[in-house]
């Protein structure tokens, strides 16, 4: 009795009292505090889990750390609406671009752990920028909790073919290497997902080729469509229209098979065996953020990527939704750290800090 006594002591409840009389008979108070204590018990919860809240009180801003437009831009807007709808309160995208991600990152790494305002990181986010950067400001494993993975998709090389009149992958590395250094590429920033897969394209092929990095894939679009960037790594979201219009063309695909939009467009790894890149995407709270908030808020992402209608825009759009634990998050993003920061290290890439 003394230890159930303690417990609901330290969480502020009632205490226990005994009459004066000594004949160990029960206050009102004692009674009520049993009563309420042996409820809690019933069903498996402890007074310090339900001193957490199990949902964020106001709105939740998702922050993106890119600017509008894009592949992380239209998944985090297209499931917002969803996740407020099981949240029972508004869920927002804010787009926070910069530093490869790393203003955004920080921006959630410091914000206050209640689950009002999480991060939809990428690949850069959790994996390449520690290898990228001498001193970054955030620690991807130790200053976020993981809620899920949310998607992947691989990437289109994709030509102007005004610019680059090509139809295969070995006709432009034909040409390339022919004329070292005379065909340039587009990325949306320095050290960006995009501009890595090019560089693992450029040593895998065997060829050198000129990188123009643009803020954004939204930045690089009007310069690749009017010819003074002749090609570029970019998601099926930002391409299918200009693919469709024939102002693009794609060459092939950095999965190992076909993705079901473009079912004539071939893998890379046709050519150059083993090539294989998939850009993935996160959501993540703040590090404090109580585990019962951080499982409500999975809940609720669970609950907007399962609806039928949310699930069809993000497939035609080429993504693959995801869905994990926070630990298989965890473990996902030691492995392509690993495995990016050979990249890195071989390619000799390196941002100012």
């Amino acid at each position: 009795m003394a230890a159930f006594s303690r417990c609901f002591e330290a969480a502020g409840a009632v205490r226990f009292s005994f009459d004066s009389t000594g004949d160990n008979s029960m206050t009102i108070q004692r009674r009520s505090a049993i009563k309420w204590g042996a409820g809690l018990l019933s069903i498996g919860l402890s007074p310090a889990l339900l001193a957490q809240p199990a949902a964020p009180t106001g709105a939740v801003t998702i922050v993106i750390p890119y600017q509008v437009g894009g592949a992380v831009d239209f998944f985090t807007r297209t499931i917002t609406e969803k996740m407020g709808e099981k949240l029972g309160q508004p869920v927002i995208a804010e787009n926070k671009p910069g530093a490869t991600t790393s203003i955004a990152a920080l921006d959630v790494a410091r914000a206050k752990p209640d689950g009002s305002r999480l991060l939809m990181g990428d690949l850069s986010t959790f994996a390449t920028n520690a290898s990228l950067y001498k001193k970054l400001s955030y620690d991807a494993s130790r200053d976020f909790a993981p809620v899920s993975l949310t998607g992947r998709f691989p990437f289109l090389l994709v030509v102007n073919p005004n610019v680059l009149p090509y139809a295969t992958v070995g006709e432009l590395v034909a040409a390339a290497k022919k004329a070292p250094g005379t065909i340039s590429y587009a990325s949306s920033g320095n050290g960006n997902a995009l501009h890595l897969t090019a560089a693992m394209f450029e040593r895998t092929a065997g060829v050198q080729l000129v990188h123009v990095p643009y803020k954004g894939t939204g930045a690089a679009l009007p310069d690749l469509l009017g010819g003074q960037i002749g090609m570029a790594f970019m998601d099926y979201a930002s391409a299918r229209g200009h693919l469709a219009s024939g102002k693009l063309r794609a060459l092939g695909v950095t999965s190992l098979k076909p993705i079901a939009a473009l079912p004539t467009v071939a893998p890379i790894a046709n050519t150059y065996p083993g090539f294989e890149v998939f850009y993935w995407q996160g959501l993540v709270a703040p590090r404090a953020t109580p585990a019962a908030t951080v499982a409500r808020l999975r809940e609720a992402y669970f609950a907007a990527v399962s609806d039928a209608s949310v699930r069809k825009k993000i497939e035609e759009a080429g993504i693959e939704p995801l869905q994990s634990t926070g630990p298989e998050m965890e473990a996902f993003m030691r492995s392509e750290s690993e495995r990016w920061g050979k990249v890195i290290q071989d390619a000799r890439i390196e941002l100012d800090p």
